[in-house]
């Protein structure tokens, strides 16, 4: 993870997100593309052409002058880090994520508000299309959050062989921070709950033997309600950082209940990293 795209509106919760990114960059030894989407102005009908392409000329100077300036004022912090800032045109979700494909990101970092419960917290449209659309990592960075290093990495799995992909992705960030790795499989009570438990610990030793020398932890969580187990899957197992895996059709919407196409609702008023399936 080298390549870091923040998008910013320049609230504080936006520069929480840079701020983790930089943590990143920090100790990936990577660098950060700081992006902020602008409106072109619209001419009205009583201004000339020049007018119009002055005034969008200096909004653009203004823009980047803000960007210079919050890449400053976090460089005082975390000295070192190669960072570029750029603009971009609306629509807002498809230009960024076309910068990231050409510019090669690994990892997009972006601010979201937070709250609690996952049927009450509605994340943006341009999140929850980023989350959707996105053939990259997206790393969501709640409103509430306060820094903590990462510890205990918590990836919520379902037992299938696709979920390696996003243990690999994770291997180098949970290495960049030292951090523990629990593999937590949430599940309802099943008919024959020792057939569910052999199953379970087939997938366990597979996966051990994946990954070697790598120590994955691995927890089975019975569950009446899957939302309501996610919902307070920290009370349960406490973690720093939750990654779930994007499928194309089921996972992440039977989990959340909910649309990736005009919302998300959040699950956690920590750090969410959410991995795109690949195409076999």
């Amino acid at each position: 993870m080298k390549r870091l795209l923040v998008p910013t509106d320049f609230s504080p919760t936006s520069e929480k997100a840079f701020r983790f990114a930089l943590d990143i960059a920090k100790r990936s030894k990577g660098m950060i593309f700081l992006y902020h989407g602008i409106t072109p102005h619209q001419k009205k009908s009583t201004e000339s052409e020049e007018y119009s392409n002055n005034y969008t000329t200096e909004s653009e100077i203004i823009i980047v002058k803000r960007l210079l300036r919050l890449k400053k004022k976090v460089l005082q912090d975390t000295p070192g880090i190669l960072i570029s800032v750029g603009l971009g045109d609306t629509p807002l979700v498809p230009n960024i994520l076309e910068f990231a494909l050409h510019n090669q990101i690994d990892l997009i970092v972006m601010g979201t508000q937070g709250a609690r419960g996952l049927k009450k917290i509605i994340i943006g449209s341009l999140t929850s299309e980023i989350i959707e659309k996105s053939c990259i990592p997206v790393l969501l960075i709640p409103e509430k959050y306060k820094w903590k290093e990462p510890e205990i990495i918590a990836f919520a799995d379902n037992c299938l062989k696709t979920d390696k992909q996003a243990i690999y992705s994770m291997r180098s960030f949970a290495h960049y921070y030292d951090a523990s790795f629990t593999i937590v499989h949430i599940c309802k009570e099943a008919a024959d709950e020792n057939i569910a438990k052999i199953e379970f610990e087939e997938y366990v030793s597979e996966m051990r033997k994946e990954f070697y020398p790598v120590e994955l932890n691995f927890q089975r969580v019975k569950a009446l309600s899957v939302t309501e187990t996610m919902e307070n899957l920290h009370t349960i197992i406490p973690y720093d950082l939750l990654v779930m895996l994007r499928r194309k059709k089921t996972f992440i919407k039977r989990f959340l209940h909910a649309s990736f196409t005009k919302k998300m609702a959040y699950v956690t008023h920590l750090p969410l990293l959410v991995i795109p399936e690949l195409e076999n």
